[in-house]
């Protein structure tokens, strides 16, 4: 274990906390739009298609749920966190599809909110 490898665990660990707090907001985002439109009788549609939009970083609830994009990044941390040791190029790769992930969200949101 050298210090370049503690310092490539902190900032996959900085990075992917930065991402989970991002797709937080974006989660409450996505929850405000569907409060203030779920009033209106004329959007229904785009309603749903905002209910689809927050499936993808929240976690359903239920017996067995699929771990979406929060949950996926918290795990990610946990696991690249448990110990001093060097970060594996698996858990790189996946943090940038997460990030992918993430940024395509957002597009999405930024896309239904101007509709």
């Amino acid at each position: 274990m050298t210090v370049a490898d503690l310092q490539e665990q902190l900032r996959l660990l900085l990075k992917n906390r930065e991402m989970a707090a991002e797709a937080r907001r974006t989660a409450r985002q996505l929850d405000e739009a569907i409060r203030r439109l779920g009033s209106q009788n004329d959007a229904t549609e785009r309603v749903s298609k905002l209910q689809s939009v927050r499936a993808r970083p929240v976690t359903a609830p239920g017996p067995r749920p699929q771990p979406m994009l929060i949950d996926q990044l918290n795990s990610l941390s946990q696991m690249a966190g448990a110990a001093d040791r060097r970060v594996g190029r698996s858990a790189l790769e996946y943090s940038e599809v997460l990030k992918d992930e993430l940024a395509a969200i957002k597009a999405d949101v930024s896309r239904l909110l101007i509709e």
